[in-house]
């Protein structure tokens, strides 16, 4: 939503120089969150249980993502994303997780 000087209100945020690791992130929410944080200049890591889902969406991004296969309830899945990225990201976005009717 624009203020009334016409600006965005993600302006007022520079995410310029920070890593943003979105989990959940081939589609819906964790799609658009990480979409917001690259507009706002974060570094995206995309990370959804579905690889090839992630290979689709990476296209959709202005600055091309990395992109990971991470099954949030395994230890060792975690592990070995931690392993492939080195440092620890400045953001965090828990968003995985599944719906059942």
């Amino acid at each position: 939503m624009p203020y009334r000087d016409g600006t965005s209100s993600l302006s007022k945020f520079d995410l310029t120089g920070k890593t943003a690791l979105v989990t959940g992130g081939a589609r819906g929410i964790g799609l658009q969150i990480a979409l917001t944080l690259q507009e706002a200049g974060a570094e995206i890591i995309l990370t959804d249980a579905d690889g090839v889902g992630l290979a689709d969406v990476a296209d959709r991004f202005p600055v091309k993502p990395q992109v990971y296969q991470l099954d949030v309830t395994a230890s060792q899945s975690i592990r070995d994303l931690a392993g492939k990225i080195g440092s620890c990201p400045d953001i965090l976005v828990n968003n995985a997780g599944v719906s059942r009717a």
